[in-house]
């Protein structure tokens, strides 16, 4: 077990996290091994990490051991700086350059926020040593069982073909769960390249409705839609690791992805009309976004996945163009609003995962689909019937979890079968 202290966790909080990672790595003497491949290694991203943990977890709670295998995705090159020079503008070589100089002034911020990731890696997510493309292969044993999921694993435009498990013997067991393309629409080449990987698996669950769409006429077996797995854990789990955040109460908690001016200017309406407190993460991708400046009362750096949790936890309203910054405002039945990201014109929108969750929970009316309308404070203050939403979240949560433990149990005893007759026709 790593030694290395989560300094974002109180005394009482560390033993707490420390208990939970000692008993995933007790139960060693199983038969399988449950490996999971998801963005994790490295993930600077807050639902990426809290994915990771979430599964694991979940796994560990109602199954076996698990861990997370530690891949290092391959990275294009880019293209050589003086290349990208000639195609800049003075203008745009000048904000070129500035945003390298801002870059350069945040980079001790920067570090602190990437170290509380790192250490919540190392301390709270159970993970095998560190593997690439040429090598991943030797990470599988004989009978190993694989889950290839949640986050985008599939989204054409970074995806590798680790995430859909071609190094996996044919012997051992393949799930996808709560895979995500993150696009509603894909080339026939990468459904050409994909399908006979896909074909190889076992049992397939995905996180939006359009990804089953997608995939489901090229494939024999159903597709089930399935949870995201941070939806798979209770507030109580999630308690586990919340970090109390170190800002005065109330407060607006606002996690944007997107770099939308006209977001951030609606939100400090809504901020002057609630007289309430913007507290922030900026320049969130690690790079210096101009539309941050100015914009909230509390600007937080020093936030990790825990500290992350926290902020939601205790938020007096959430605002977000975030599929895991809703999520959490559900599990902890925050008011919150979304915000699109992206037009749905725009073939590699993400807005079908919000809306399968939104749809699913009879939650469509929190995302702001007209931003010029007025929002008053009656309006914004609307409630949340949380009464229904769990109702209808427990359902989903046990449909989920039992699809992933009924094809983890399938799988086994295939196997199982499999070695009983090799044994056999050895004798």
């Amino acid at each position: 077990m790593s030694h290395i202290l989560y300094y974002g966790l109180t005394a009482e909080k560390e033993q707490s996290v420390a208990l939970l990672y000692q008993k995933l790595i007790i139960n060693l003497s199983l038969t399988n091994m449950l490996k999971l491949l998801s963005f994790f290694y490295y993930n600077y991203n807050y639902g990426g990490m809290l994915q990771a943990y979430a599964l694991c977890s979940m796994l560990h709670l109602k199954c076996s051991y698990c861990q997370q295998t530690a891949y290092i995705r391959y990275t294009k090159s880019m293209p050589r700086f003086y290349k990208r020079v000639l195609h800049l503008t003075i203008k745009k070589l000048f904000y070129k350059i500035f945003n390298i100089g801002m870059n350069f002034l945040l980079y001790v911020k920067y570090v602190k926020r990437k170290d509380k990731f790192y250490k919540f890696q190392e301390l709270c997510v159970p993970h095998s040593e560190v593997y690439n493309t040429h090598n991943i292969s030797e990470s599988v044993a004989t009978d190993d069982i694989f889950i290839a999921g949640s986050d985008q694993i599939w989204n054409p435009a970074w995806t590798e073909d680790a995430y859909f498990l071609n190094f996996v013997p044919d012997h051992n067991g393949k799930i996808a769960y709560a895979a995500s393309i993150g696009a509603n629409e894909v080339s026939q080449d990468f459904l050409e390249h994909v399908v006979p990987y896909l074909r190889r698996f076992d049992f397939i669950s995905v996180r939006e409705e359009s990804a089953k769409e997608i995939l489901q006429p090229y494939l024999d077996q159903e597709i089930k839609v399935t949870l995201d797995p941070t939806l798979l854990l209770p507030r109580e789990e999630w308690d586990k690791i919340a970090v109390q955040p170190m800002i005065p109460q109330p407060y607006i908690f606002v996690y944007l992805l997107g770099e939308k001016r006209a977001h951030r200017r609606l939100i400090k309406k809504f901020a002057r009309t609630l007289g309430l407190k913007i507290a922030f993460l900026p320049h969130v991708h690690f790079h210096f976004n101009p539309a941050d400046c100015f914009f909230a009362d509390y600007n937080l750096y020093d936030v990790g996945p825990a500290e992350f949790v926290g902020l939601v936890k205790n938020a007096e309203m959430v605002i977000t163009d975030s599929f895991h910054g809703c999520v959490f405002s559900i599990i902890y039945g925050r008011k919150f609003w979304a915000l699109k990201r992206h037009k749905d014109s725009d073939p590699q929108n993400m807005n079908s995962r919000l809306y399968t969750l939104f749809d699913s929970l009879g939650l469509r009316d929190r995302l702001i689909e007209n931003e010029g309308i007025y929002h008053d404070k009656n309006f914004l203050n609307q409630p949340i019937d949380y009464v229904s939403v769990a109702t209808k979240l427990n359902k989903q949560r046990k449909e989920s979890a039992d699809f992933l433990l009924d094809a983890i149990k399938s799988v086994q005893d295939r196997m199982q079968d499999e070695n009983s007759l090799k044994i056999n026709s050895n004798i």
